[in-house]
């Protein structure tokens, strides 16, 4: 087998031996868009494909295939070069399980979120969530996933002691990169199909020279700065939504 390899590993596996992170050259989620047609039907077929595998249905396990990525032992991080889509998603079941269920055993995935009839009525009234993050198609998309989440979870049935297992039936494959070299990897993978936009290739290259510092302050000092000065005027941003 090759060592580069680490197969059939599970959601609850990973993280509790490291922190996953999702690198700021990876594209918005896209798997939570609303386009009434093919991307809506994938939606609703993984979820329920999830499903079926944690409650044993024909004893099927639900594989998400391969996800590229690098390990920093130091830190303990694995960083997601390819497959970010599907952790995310597999990442927002096992958040809205654990919120369903009350599980205490869970860490504060987002941030605390009071038991509510509807998920989405909890998240966007809860004092830490902004309404400007819904300008965000990455945002938009996670909700609409939760939404669909809620959706198809079996109110008769407890998922935690089966979801948040070494055993959980949802499985994938990792090929592990060599540390560092993820910004490469990213950009010839995506070479062979849509091309990264400008800004992406721009960004990419300019928070790799000036790391990590910069890095950490473009995306969250400058970020918060944004949006606690800036909610008025970002609430009348068009639509960013990618067709």
């Amino acid at each position: 087998m090759d060592s580069n390899i680490k197969s059939n590993t599970s959601f609850w596996s990973e993280i509790s031996d490291y922190k996953i992170q999702v690198p700021y050259y990876q594209r918005d989620y896209a798997q939570g868009r609303i386009d009434n047609g093919r991307i809506d039907n994938i939606r609703k077929v993984f979820v329920e494909e999830m499903y079926g595998a944690i409650m044993g249905f024909n004893n099927k396990e639900c594989h998400l295939g391969l996800v590229f990525g690098s390990y920093d032992e130091n830190e303990k991080v694995f960083i997601a070069v390819d497959g970010q889509q599907r952790l995310t998603t597999v990442f927002l079941l096992h958040w809205y399980v654990a919120w369903r269920e009350n599980t205490s055993q869970v860490v504060e995935l987002l941030f605390k979120i009071q038991p509510s009839n509807k998920v989405i009525d909890a998240i966007k009234t809860n004092s830490y969530y902004f309404s400007v993050w819904e300008n965000d198609p990455t945002v938009k998309g996670m909700l609409t996933m939760i939404e669909e989440i809620e959706k198809q979870y079996p109110n008769d049935m407890v998922l935690c002691s089966k979801l948040f297992s070494n055993d959980c039936k949802i499985k994938y494959d990792i090929l592990k990169l060599e540390k560092d070299s993820d910004g490469k990897t990213y950009l010839k993978m995506n070479s062979r199909g849509r091309s990264l936009t400008t800004f992406e290739l721009f960004k990419s290259k300019l928070l790799d020279k000036y790391k990590p510092k910069f890095g950490h302050k473009f995306d969250n000092e400058w970020l918060s700065y944004m949006i606690k000065n800036s909610v008025t005027s970002a609430c009348q941003f068009s639509d960013p939504d990618i067709p």
